[in-house]
């Protein structure tokens, strides 16, 4: 049996299984998350993916127009991502964010 590895971009499929966002083909009305990592904080991984789609809905995108985002490799990629990104700073709170820089 072959194993997927963790997905590597921030993407998303209704066909292809190793991505971050898939869309079982038989049922529209499931969506399926993986984490990159796991030291990724699920909860905050599934809330800034909810937030995206319902930008992506506010700003009426096709899926096909969305870039595919590269996944951070590291906690301090992850981290200088995060504090460079506009849609983090919209979305999550600076305290969440601070909190995750002090940590470790």
């Amino acid at each position: 049996m072959a194993y997927a590895t963790a997905p590597k971009r921030f993407n998303f499929s209704d066909r292809i299984r190793n991505v971050m966002v898939r869309i079982p083909p038989l049922s529209h009305d499931v969506l399926e998350v993986r984490l990159p990592d796991a030291q990724a904080n699920p909860y905050l991984t599934f809330a800034l993916v909810l937030f995206a789609g319902m930008e992506g809905l506010r700003q009426n995108l096709k899926i096909e127009d969305v870039p595919i985002q590269k996944v951070a490799a590291s906690r301090l990629e992850a981290q200088i991502l995060a504090d460079q990104s506009a849609f983090v700073e919209h979305y999550i709170d600076p305290a969440v964010i601070q909190a995750y820089k002090t940590r470790g």
